[in-house]
């Protein structure tokens, strides 16, 4: 099976499909090996805002000229994500905030509740996560391929909740840095066929 490629004269995204949670092992910063792959099927927006580490500059002068000048180049040092029009999953909670799960005495499986992180908790609970995105690339009126975007260091933000008389959808505030364990930057992504079947 042929490799995808990017489309000759660039891309057409659109459209944020699906997107995978994983949490970390902390010791390695590699996806914990029991780790469950939450999978949120979506119909979904991720804004990247890049937090830029601006490079100083120098400036020599006199009173009426300059005489010289240096600037360092600005680096990246982490991408805060917004993902928008999220399907509510009571799963990924402590993932992305802290705080603990209750499940069912009689069935294990089944989530009942859940209790956000108190304040002597503090952070304890949150963890690292991987986050992969998959994003539609339109050839005309059909998908091409699809852009999957890697995160393989982020760490989330308390979600807003906000219940009105329209259906909840929750905004997930997520920073992405380097995975400097793994020498993994910030983000990168591949081109490939079909969405996983899992």
């Amino acid at each position: 099976m042929a490799a995808s490629f990017a489309q000759t004269g660039g891309d057409y995204l659109y459209n944020v499909v699906r997107v995978e949670i994983e949490e970390l092992d902390p010791a390695t910063m590699d996806v914990k090996k029991e780790a469950i792959k939450h999978v949120i099927d979506c119909d979904s927006e991720i804004g990247l805002d890049p937090e830029i580490n601006e490079g100083k500059k120098t400036v020599l002068r006199d009173a009426k000229r300059i005489l010289a000048q240096a600037k360092e180049e600005d680096l990246l040092e982490a991408i805060n994500l917004k993902l928008t029009t999220v399907k509510f999953q009571a799963a990924v909670l402590p993932i992305i905030q802290g705080g603990i799960l209750r499940y069912d005495l009689s069935e294990p499986k089944k989530i009942v509740g859940y209790d956000a992180p108190t304040m002597t908790e503090g952070v304890t609970n949150k963890k690292y996560f991987k986050l992969s995105a998959y994003i539609e690339n339109y050839e005309g009126e059909n998908v091409l391929n699809y852009v999957k975007l890697t995160f393989p260091k982020c760490r989330g933000k308390v979600i807003k909740l906000d219940f009105k008389k329209e259906f909840f959808a929750p905004e997930f505030d997520v920073r992405a840095t380097e995975n400097t364990k793994l020498k993994k930057s910030a983000y990168s992504f591949d081109y490939i066929d079909a969405l996983p079947a899992v």
